[in-house]
Formats: C-alpha cells, sequence, structure tokens
C-alpha cells in the first residue's frame, strides 16, 4: 500500500530537484545553482494528484564531481529504504 514513487534520477545539475518541486507545486527540495550537487542523500515528499497520492523522491546525481564513486553508490542504495513496496513502474 501507501503512495506509488516517482524516483528522479538523472547526472549532477540536470534538474532533479527541481522537477520534483514543479511536481510537488512546492520548494521543498533544495536546488543548486549549477553543476554540483546539492542533492547529498535522497529524500522524498507525499502530494495528492488526480486523486491519488505520490512519493517523490530526489536522489544525487550520477557523476557527483565532489563525491567518491563508493558514497554515490550508498546514497543511491538508500533511497530502496525511502521508497520501500512503493514502486509501481
Amino acid at each position: 500500500g501507501g503512495p506509488a514513487a516517482v524516483v528522479l534520477l538523472g547526472p549532477s545539475g540536470s534538474g532533479k530537484s527541481e522537477t520534483g518541486n514543479t511536481l510537488l507545486d512546492s520548494g521543498l527540495f533544495k536546488v543548486s545553482g549549477g553543476l554540483e550537487s546539492e542533492t547529498l542523500i535522497p529524500s522524498a515528499h507525499v502530494t495528492d494528484f488526480g486523486g491519488r497520492q505520490w512519493q517523490v523522491v530526489d536522489t544525487p546525481g550520477y557523476f557527483d564531481t565532489s563525491r567518491t564513486p563508493e558514497e554515490l553508490a550508498a546514497a543511491l542504495e538508500r533511497f530502496s529504504e525511502i521508497v520501500s513496496d512503493h514502486i509501481v513502474a
């Protein structure tokens, strides 16, 4: 049960956090001003749309310029804890 998850994935600076804010109609996700990642760990917020709940999950960018591949892998792994069984597609 629970809300369906929309997981935002992509390279650093590609607009994942801004897209999440657009989907949520809010400014809940902190947005970077350039190509460096602002999002260091996955975070999520829930919204209602079309008569159902959606969990929007912001993730760190691929190829983050300031973090090791191991740090990025660990951070992306954490999103599974956030969304658990909410991914439907």
